[in-house]
């Protein structure tokens, strides 16, 4: 499954909708991704959030014309999505270091922000991709705490290594009654919405009728998963193997994503050292 033709169809839209109202589901539904999947690939793709993108690229259209025309500053803030220009100013003079008024008035220089070539950007190919053993896993129960993170800017890669140190610290999973004893814990992806998501760190149990009050219980459904081994001290070693999945991986698989949690599973191996190391599930299908 060709993701980055998928992403730069995305692109090639929102360029020929700059001055439009965008809809972020309308721009991943142009990939063929539900808009959760589409803000993971887009920004392991390009390096950007969608969001980031579209606003760099509507500033630079905007700063273009500003010094090749006369057009006033606030049609210009309301042609590229800014419902006043106060808003306008404030992100303009964020992005450039000036006002749109002396940006204008001084015709400054700056660096532009022009529309991305994913093709250019991912022209090293698939020669050394990381091989995954894809698998058929049954469903299993779960119960565990749970926040809610995002993905924006990655702040989910600043939050989630928080929340793991805070639950070891606490013990929390040893809290957790019927656990089935396979020295195993799990941190899960759940309930995506934009690029926003639950991320649980769970043990696996062989009931859901005792769910304490500060966690919650779920069933993981069983299905294909493309697994991955992340080596090394854990916590990077999952961010830079995630970023790899979404960003590379998944467009030269042959796979498309599924429409399931994915999943970290640490183990008797994953002892958070230099030789550290955790799966990590994609649903794939």
């Amino acid at each position: 499954m060709n993701y980055i033709k998928r992403v730069q169809n995305a692109i090639d839209y929102i360029e020929n909708n700059l001055s439009e109202t965008l809809d972020l589901n309308d721009i991943a539904g142009v990939a063929g991704c539900s808009l959760f999947h589409f803000h993971r690939i887009f920004q392991a793709t390009s390096g950007y959030t969608l969001k980031e993108y579209i606003r760099k690229r509507r500033l630079a259209e905007a700063a273009q014309e500003l010094r090749s025309n006369k057009r006033g500053i606030l049609d210009l803030a309301l042609d590229y999505g800014y419902e006043s220009q106060e808003a306008f100013t404030r992100a303009f003079q964020k992005e450039t270091g000036r006002t749109p008024g002396e940006f204008r008035k001084t015709r400054s220089s700056f660096r532009s922000f022009t529309s991305l070539d994913i093709n250019l950007l991912k022209n090293k190919g698939d020669t050394n991709m990381i091989e995954a053993k894809i698998v058929e896993k049954e469903s299993f129960l779960v119960i565990g705490p749970a926040i809610r993170a995002t993905s924006e800017q990655e702040e989910n890669f600043k939050k989630i290594p928080v929340f793991w140190t805070e639950c070891l610290k606490n013990k929390v999973l040893e809290t957790i009654p019927n656990t089935i004893k396979n020295n195993a814990c799990y941190g899960i992806c759940l309930d995506p919405k934009s690029n926003e998501f639950t991320y649980m760190i769970a043990a696996q149990v062989s009931t859901l009728e005792e769910i304490p009050d500060n966690m919650i219980g779920r069933e993981i459904p069983g299905g294909k998963y493309a697994v991955f081994t992340a080596k090394g001290p854990a916590t990077q070693a999952v961010q830079d193997l995630t970023r790899y999945i979404y960003g590379e991986w998944i467009s030269g698989s042959g796979y498309s994503l599924a429409e399931r949690p994915d999943f970290e599973l640490y183990d008797e191996r994953s002892n958070y050292g230099d030789d550290s190391e955790v799966d990590i599930y994609i649903p794939v299908k």
